[in-house]
């Protein structure tokens, strides 16, 4: 399942979530935060749901008839979402911080819902693609979620806030391959219920396509009246003339603006209003407001800073790798080294995998890196990772000796580790990243860790699906066959435990 988007998610948890502080929390503010939450489930749902069945969609749009080429169309449709997104993520902040928060989230919504919906309409490999790349390029939400929970929270607060967005993701990954691997292609998976209806025939990826569009569009209504804006500007103005604050929290973001008397309230400077959406990730509402005297060189990075910066950016590109390999091997013949799973098969393994991304890091990581501290459960966990990804192409020979209900519980096995792996290790991750930078570079370290890894999210499925389509050629022996993709994410996940290594601890 796609543990690089729940990565965005994890970017914002920071050592509080780990180590009880001595302060008193402030409760999380409800409802907005509810309503927050509500509007960011739309878009895990919509990011995982293509998993179980963009396999199989390739084949039916006959893009190519030479099943070892398929691999290579389907990374470039995975691709394609996160290059338009990375060209726009800083656009979408930008004007987040022009026009409001608000504003931006509803048009991210209406963006994916309707890219969803022409996606479900997809005759060509170019028709896919577009549509894709309209719904990364339309979509911000990750980051401008994220500013609205900050400016939600206090100092107090802002880890427990946070730490409900992977949860959200959690929850998101459960249904997503549910809707898309049970609903692609009604007519032959729930023909009792659809029979021999020519529409979705025609367009067998419309039917999950269009849940997914009402989703968005449900959660856009419920925005459109219920969705507060957060940012202090438009919030200082909503006060300037006379409008009620049904949170009741403009007093404490606009605090700072006050005069001596009390009586005015006056706008923020340039300075400080121009700090992006995505740089309201890590630090508190008060500081990100506050103007400074002091100039800060903004491209002045420590050591460790950098090192840090690197290894997320190496486990980013390794996880969205591991996230499109698994989609494309698990339907591969298994005369090409893969299982021949149907989407059902891989939405049930992905939604048991987003139940355990629910409780893993609550339940087993928490209380691991509290006792032997992050940078150390970081370094260690790429030794059983490692042997994970090793270990998913010995499924190939389980299921030519044993069947596919033996193959089926061993891949689940297997995936489910590498889940509860993975969300540890972009939990620590991110929670190193935010530690490594001074507090005035604290926002730019953080933006710039989420620019290059939505960089390797870009990047990654092509370059896994062109390398798996070439190993599954003919007249390849061991290691240059099937295993050969499989080992190079395995060489690239020691490249991270080495990078990992180099970190030092502030």
């Amino acid at each position: 399942m796609g543990l690089s988007e729940s990565s965005n998610d994890q970017a914002d948890i920071s050592r509080e979530a780990i180590l009880d502080g001595d302060k008193k929390d402030t409760p999380l503010p409800q409802p907005q935060f509810t309503i927050l939450l509500l509007v960011r489930f739309a878009e895990p749902v919509a990011f995982t749901f293509l998993f179980p069945f963009i396999y199989q969609m390739v084949k039916d749009l006959h893009v190519t008839e030479d099943e070892n080429k398929i691999a290579y169309y389907v990374g470039w449709i995975a691709s394609s979402f996160a290059i338009a997104q990375f060209c726009t993520t800083l656009l979408w902040g930008m004007l987040s911080d022009r026009w409001g928060r608000k504003p931006c989230v509803l048009i991210g919504l209406l963006g994916t819902g309707t890219s969803m919906l022409l996606f479900g309409f997809s005759k060509s490999f170019a028709w896919a693609l577009v549509t894709r790349c309209m719904g990364g390029a339309l979509n911000g939400n990750v980051a401008i979620a994220k500013s609205m929970a900050a400016e939600l929270t206090d100092s107090t607060n802002r880890a427990k806030g946070f730490a409900l967005f992977p949860i959200i993701f959690g929850i998101g990954s459960i249904f997503g391959p549910i809707i898309g691997g049970f609903l692609y292609n009604p007519t032959h998976n729930l023909g009792v219920i659809f029979g021999d209806n020519q529409f979705l025939k025609t367009y067998p990826a419309f039917l999950p396509c269009f849940v997914i569009t009402s989703l968005c569009y449900c959660c856009f209504i419920v925005g459109c009246f219920f969705l507060e804006e957060t940012l202090p500007s438009k919030k200082i103005k909503l006060v300037k003339y006379g409008v009620k604050d049904q949170n009741n929290e403009t007093e404490r973001l606009i605090g700072t603006y006050k005069t001596d008397s009390e009586s005015n309230i006056h706008a923020p400077s340039s300075s400080s209003s121009n700090v992006s959406a995505i740089q309201y990730d890590s630090i508190s509402d008060q500081e990100s407001l506050k103007s400074t005297d002091k100039p800060i060189n903004k491209w002045s990075f420590s050591y460790t800073t950098i090192v840090t910066i690197l290894s997320y950016t190496l486990i980013s590109l390794m996880s969205v790798m591991m996230d499109e390999l698994f989609a494309t091997w698990g339907p591969t013949p298994v005369d090409l080294g893969g299982v021949r799973f149907t989407t059902n098969d891989l939405a049930l393994i992905q939604s048991i995998a987003g139940v355990v991304i629910i409780f893993s890091t609550r339940m087993f990581y928490t209380p691991i890196a509290k006792k032997y501290g992050v940078l150390k459960v970081y370094q260690v966990l790429f030794i059983p990772f490692f042997f994970v990804i090793l270990a998913f192409p010995l499924a190939n020979p389980i299921m030519k000796a044993y069947g596919s209900n033996v193959t089926w519980y061993s891949v689940l096995f297997l995936h489910i580790f590498r889940s509860s792996f993975g969300i540890a290790m972009f939990t620590s991750a991110n929670i190193l990243v935010s530690e490594s930078a001074d507090s005035g570079l604290l926002a730019t370290v953080n933006a710039l860790a989420q620019t290059f890894g939505s960089l390797a999210r870009a990047t990654g499925p092509a370059v896994i699906g062109a390398v798996f389509s070439w190993s599954i050629s003919p007249n390849h022996a061991f290691p240059f066959d099937y295993h050969f993709a499989w080992f190079s994410i395995g060489i690239l996940c020691i490249v991270c435990g080495i990078s990992s290594r180099l970190i030092k601890s502030k």
